[in-house]
């Protein structure tokens, strides 16, 4: 898996299979905070429900669901945004930035997906290519509304729960807005790697069922490139955000429930390891 499939697993990790095996829940307390944190995976299918009761339990026993972001909360100012940090605001085409080769093989995968190159005209390549990614997962079965991070934002509303969230969308788009440095070599090697984006898929499947999200996050962040030139992708998507994300935790009190992705549990700079440091106990609870 190279590195530009590598990049775009860490942003979309899904999910499928006939096995209802989930990862472990973490349990963090200190004197006057209990987090219950599961890493999740944005897209899904039928197949990975239901979940083990273990989290519908302590969802109930919570005082808030926290997330990412509720994307069903989207306002105006957030569409405002994102449409320029996605859309060519220069008036320029996308078809005009790219080889003639580019453009073919755009061509040959929008047909195969069932639609036209043409709808990407007005959208910069970094966009364009994580459309393409959700639309291929798409037509191989996987939903976002399937997802773990949507399944929970409607349990909680079917409790009446508060739902807490780590970042606006506008955030969080802002935050995406870093694939533009290399946008043209991401959708390159998007296009390349469609038609393999089942099989380059299997691995992380088979890890985040597993709970292994260690395993996961070494896997999505060995390449070298992270390692030089694009490391400002992890710091920007992972790193920065998690240090933000956990500002707010630590001012949570009483008991929550918390879903983001899985990506952001580990390493160094992980919100695990970065709760402990703040003196929290750690406990993996078996979801069995």
């Amino acid at each position: 898996m190279n590195y530009w499939s590598k990049l775009a697993s860490l942003l979309l990790l899904t999910i499928g299979g006939a096995s209802q095996a989930a990862p472990n829940l973490w349990h963090a307390r200190s004197a006057n905070n209990e987090l219950i944190i599961l890493g999740s995976i944005h897209l899904g299918d039928d197949s990975i429900y239901p979940l083990p009761s273990l989290y519908q339990q302590h969802l109930e026993s919570s005082e808030r669901l926290v997330v990412e972001t509720d994307i069903n909360a989207i306002s105006k100012q957030d569409r405002a945004l994102i449409a320029s940090l996605t859309t060519q605001t220069d008036g320029s085409l996308l078809s005009e930035q790219l080889s003639a080769e580019l453009m073919n093989n755009l061509s040959k995968q929008t047909q195969a997906l069932g639609i036209s190159s043409a709808r990407f005209e007005n959208f910069q390549a970094w966009y364009v290519a994580l459309n393409l990614t959700q639309l291929k997962m798409n037509q191989l079965g996987y939903d976002a509304q399937l997802g773990i991070d949507q399944h929970f934002l409607q349990r909680a509303q079917d409790l009446s729960l508060p739902i807490y969230s780590l970042e606006t969308v506008s955030e969080q788009f802002t935050a995406l807005s870093v694939l533009r440095e290399g946008q043209l070599e991401l959708l390159k090697q998007t296009l390349e790697q469609l038609p393999n984006l089942d099989q380059d898929f299997s691995q992380l499947i088979a890890l985040w069922k597993a709970g292994k999200e260690q395993q996961l996050f070494d896997l999505l962040s060995s390449d070298a490139m992270f390692d030089n030139e694009d490391q400002g992708v992890l710091q920007s998507l992972l790193y920065e955000r998690n240090y933000n994300w956990i500002e707010q935790l630590l001012t949570l009190s009483g008991k929550s429930f918390v879903v983001v992705g899985a990506m952001h549990l580990q390493s160094e700079q992980g919100l695990l390891a970065l709760l402990e440091a703040q003196g929290y106990e750690l406990e993996s609870l078996d979801s069995e």
